[in-house]
């Protein structure tokens, strides 16, 4: 939850923001089925430029509602008042349903189906984002579209899909040291090692797909799972890139090991979850 330091916003002082904008930018519009705050914002990981996010979901989306952006299954008005901005995104409670059965339906568990692009991004942006939302308006409402929506199917989805990453680094970082290109072989294997961090968070619940984040999921996971502390210290070691040609040589090697265990870890978690 938010916390007071600085220009961060309590709960209340949050949910106040954001209830008196949704009142002006619905002042004519209809009616919402329910509305909810989420973002960094509610989840503590914001600063004092933090954008505001607002959800609302209606039966339909009019023409009269106040629009900046349109996709094909939401759009989306952006406001700044007060110094902050505020992103209010509409959704259908079509477009909503239509979203919890994809994600009923995703081939998580199908060896043969490569899952990268079966969502779009903000889709999965927004599942988990109705997940760890404040309610604003019709909390009734708001639990049950949040029912519809399976957080483990959610994580295994975003798991598989970082899994896919490491692959292709793995490989490329393979194919790079063995062709002598160090310098490339370096950087694509720090990125095999935080796509490996990304899977593991991943598969243990934590949705939140923002790699500027990274070290901060890592730290709160520790908090529930200390045997998890190694991965921390192991994220920060491969952050500083030697400088030496053998350095470079024992970085890789050392990041591909890490990466296989890790991903070993994983797999056999979500193979017994």
């Amino acid at each position: 939850m938010p916390t007071h330091c600085g220009c961060i916003l309590t709960e209340e002082e949050l949910l106040g923001l954001a209830a008196n904008v949704l009142t002006r930018v619905l002042s004519s519009s209809g009616c919402p089925t329910t509305a909810w705050v989420s973002g960094s914002m509610v989840e503590g990981l914001g600063n004092p430029s933090s954008d505001i996010d607002i959800f609302v979901a209606l039966p339909q989306i009019g023409p009269s509602l106040p629009t900046t952006r349109r996709n094909l299954d939401h759009s989306t008005y952006a406001t700044v008042e007060g110094g902050r901005r505020f992103d209010v995104e509409y959704w259908s409670e079509e477009k909503i349903g239509d979203l919890a059965n994809k994600l009923a339906e995703a081939p998580i568990a199908d060896p043969m189906s490569n899952t990268l692009h079966y969502f779009e991004y903000w889709e999965t942006e927004f599942i988990h984002r109705i997940l760890v939302g404040l309610p604003l308006l019709n909390e009734e409402a708001f639990m049950r579209l949040r029912g519809c929506f399976n957080r483990r199917r959610l994580g295994a989805y975003l798991a598989t899909n970082a899994i896919h990453r490491v692959d292709d680094a793995f490989d490329d970082t393979v194919g790079m040291l063995l062709g002598g290109d160090l310098d490339c072989a370096v950087l694509r294997a720090r990125d095999t090692v935080e796509f490996s961090i990304d899977a593991m968070l991943y598969a243990n619940g934590v949705t939140n797909d923002k790699t500027k984040f990274r070290p901060t999921k890592v730290k709160r996971l520790l908090e529930e799972q200390p045997d998890f502390r190694r991965h921390l210290s192991r994220l920060w070691h491969f952050q500083s890139l030697p400088v030496g040609m053998e350095e470079r040589r024992a970085y890789v090697e050392d990041a591909l090991r890490y990466s296989s265990e890790l991903v070993e870890y994983v797999q056999l978690g979500m193979a017994g979850g």
